[in-house]
């Protein structure tokens, strides 16, 4: 038998953390690493029997990394504050906890709701990540934005699903992409990478469309799919932009000299 951390980092998180707290009461421990909370975030985790812990935030990468370190437990369940466990997933959870796991890590099925509606349908519907596993034999990676979990080893999957609340409107989704698209042009710029010109942008923009739309399932899931693939689109092409803005005022700043 393992016992179990929660793990979950959150900043200003009020509307939709107590429903994903309420979803993780069978882990022996649920740990908040909050980074710097002005709404009842805090208050809220700590009347669910969190242990809370502050921390700046530097990425999402560097801050799960962090809040899986301050775990009492070796077995980790890492989740989003606008993320909520279905029942069945939370069940089996629970049993495979309290039997032993055979495996490193275990892929949890993830459904995105957008516009009202969970893309359940098509190659999206079916989308994974490795959320549990054991510290000692995984671990997150440094990404500041799409970090993931790097394995030692075999990974399994549970049945059930976890909704991903990600945005609760339009407004909402168009704040994360620009946050989205300025993380991964700072990541960009960190790794060296150069600027796409104009032609491989025209050339790249109808073939993300058509990769979230249409290879992914989201041509299967409507108007919200519709708007989904769009979002995804345009976080691509702005990150690029952004990267172009970054070079810009490096130059332009190395030009001028100090003074």
């Amino acid at each position: 038998m393992a016992a179990l951390s929660a793990v979950v980092i959150t900043k200003d998180e009020e509307d939709e953390i107590g429903r994903t707290l309420d979803a993780l009461r069978f882990a022996d421990e649920i740990l908040v690493v909050d980074s710097g909370s002005r709404d009842r975030t805090v208050e809220i985790c700590r009347s669910r029997g969190a242990r809370v812990l502050s921390r700046p935030f530097d990425g999402y990468g560097p801050q799960k990394r962090f809040a899986v370190e301050q775990a009492r437990n070796d077995w980790v369940l890492c989740v989003d504050a606008d993320e909520v466990l279905s029942p069945p997933l939370g069940d089996a959870i629970r049993k495979l906890v309290s039997t032993g796991p055979p495996l490193p890590a275990y892929r949890l099925t993830f459904h995105t709701v957008f516009m009202g509606r969970a893309l359940s349908r098509g190659a999206i519907g079916r989308r994974g990540h490795v959320r549990l596993f054991d510290r000692r034999r995984a671990r997150w990676t440094p990404a500041r934005v799409h970090e993931s979990v790097e394995v030692d080893g075999r990974v399994g999957s549970l049945p059930g699903v976890v909704l991903h609340h990600n945005v609760r409107d339009l407004s909402e989704a168009l704040a994360k992409l620009n946050l989205y698209s300025r993380m991964g042009a700072e990541e960009l710029l960190q790794g060296g990478k150069r600027a796409r010109n104009v032609a491989a942008l025209l050339a790249l923009t109808p073939y993300h469309f058509l990769r979230y739309w249409l290879l992914n399932g989201n041509v299967l899931n409507g108007m919200p799919g519709f708007g989904w693939a769009f979002m995804l689109t345009a976080t691509s092409v702005l990150k690029h932009l952004r990267l172009h803005e970054l070079l810009r005022a490096g130059v332009e700043s190395s030009t001028k000299g100090p003074g």
